[in-house]
């Protein structure tokens, strides 16, 4: 899924740079649907939280976006 803050729509489809979706939610619930996929984030501001699921327990994004040097489960509570 490819998401764009300022281009994108919730309307596209979001499987191509040209149709991108506006939210991070919205990705992640058309994801949802078959478990399986990525999102390509743009640049830009995507207000609200992020939630994540695992067989276990609820995680939230604790910081966002995270450092360059911190893309790993350090950024998870």
């Amino acid at each position: 899924m490819f998401v764009d803050a300022e281009k994108g729509s919730d309307w596209n489809s979001g499987l191509s740079p040209d149709q991108p979706l506006k939210t991070i939610t919205e990705a992640m619930n058309k994801i949802a649907e078959d478990r399986t996929g990525v999102v390509m984030v743009s640049r830009g501001v995507y207000p609200g939280k992020l939630f994540f699921y695992d067989k276990k327990e609820k995680k939230e994004l604790e910081e966002w976006p995270p450092k360059v040097d911190n893309l790993n489960e350090e950024w998870w509570k």
